[in-house]
């Protein structure tokens, strides 16, 4: 078996960073599109994280942001 070592400190830095891009992207479509309609917002929404190299299911990400309710990113 291989040993293999992991720097645990630039890993958590890593998943802050990309936590950081969620949270801005999360704030600037949070201000377009919350409170309209998720069929008007679910198609530009989803090229915005694509654009981001995000994936996700923006089918339950748009109703949260239409009807201003939290959503719990998971990065994995």
């Amino acid at each position: 078996m291989a040993d293999i070592k992991f720097n645990t400190e630039a890993i958590k830095g890593m998943y802050q960073e990309v936590a950081k891009a969620i949270d801005a992207l999360d704030e600037d479509v949070r201000k377009e599109y919350t409170g309209r309609p998720v069929e008007e917002i679910t198609e530009p929404i989803r090229k915005m994280f694509a654009d981001a190299g995000v994936q996700l299911d923006v089918s339950e990400y748009a109703a949260a942001v239409a009807e201003d309710k939290p959503f719990q990113f998971v990065v994995q």
